[in-house]
């Protein structure tokens, strides 16, 4: 009877305190099940982004990453630091930059000047009327095909970089056959520079190809782009999926 009443209150014990030990393992298996759907969840809504329609909440507080195309405009209050530099107007912030980069171009055998940087907003529809009143008049456009002709290659004014002070379009490069283009790309990017908008990427930037038209990014982040074949938008996408931006 000893016997059956020890072994009575052993199994007693073990299921009480089993009991007690079980439940804490179940609710930590639980909030790791959780915090991984979580996890996953995240990574789910970051692969999400597309470059090519992201609408910036936040600009970075990094003005070399300031990110204008057609969904993102120039921010308001934005105040554009200019310089005159060889007739034209550009971010002094830039300037030294392009200084080193003309240097060093022209140390190689090649020419390069600016024939275009920051232009104003008004400025920028000025250039818009002007090329849709061409299209129609040497392509027989009616005023509609006109203008979309014309913003293939503009934006509309406060959404184009030129109203940042940021980009350059350098007189001469015209072409990818261009030599000043063949050095620009493997050189841009050591003085901050980047080709904007690509020739494989105009899906994502909403803007033809131009091998003239060079941005300043700043050394570290252009030579990013360029090793990994990045436009801007590209870049900022997986700036902002991995928590750098």
């Amino acid at each position: 009877m000893a016997v059956f009443l020890l072994a009575g209150i052993v199994t007693l014990v073990v299921a009480i305190f089993g009991g007690r030990i079980s439940t804490p393992v179940a609710e930590e298996s639980s909030m790791a099940t959780s915090s991984s759907s979580e996890q996953a969840s995240e990574t789910s809504q970051a692969e999400t982004i597309d470059p090519a329609t992201m609408v910036l909440t936040k600009q970075s507080s990094d003005w070399q990453l300031l990110l204008v195309n057609s969904h993102n405009p120039v921010p308001d209050g934005y105040k554009v630091e200019l310089t005159t530099y060889d007739d034209v107007e550009l971010d002094k912030r830039v300037l030294d930059a392009y200084k080193a980069m003309h240097a060093a171009a022209q140390a190689d055998g090649y020419t390069l000047w600016i024939s275009s940087a920051y232009r104003s907003p008004e400025k920028q529809q000025e250039l818009i009327d002007a090329e849709v009143k061409k299209n129609m008049r040497e392509e027989g456009l009616d005023e509609t095909a006109a203008r979309q002709k014309a913003m293939l290659t503009m934006t509309e004014p406060g959404y184009s970089e030129h109203n940042t002070g940021l980009a350059i379009d350098l007189n001469g490069v015209t072409s990818i056959n261009t030599p000043e283009y063949e050095w620009l790309c493997q050189h841009a990017a050591d003085y901050g520079f980047i080709l904007r908008y690509p020739k494989d990427k105009e899906k994502i930037t909403g803007i033809d190809f131009e091998a003239w038209h060079f941005r300043y990014v700043g050394v570290e982040n252009a030579k990013y782009i360029t090793e990994h074949n990045m436009c801007l938008e590209e870049y900022i996408a997986y700036l902002l999926e991995n928590g750098q931006l």
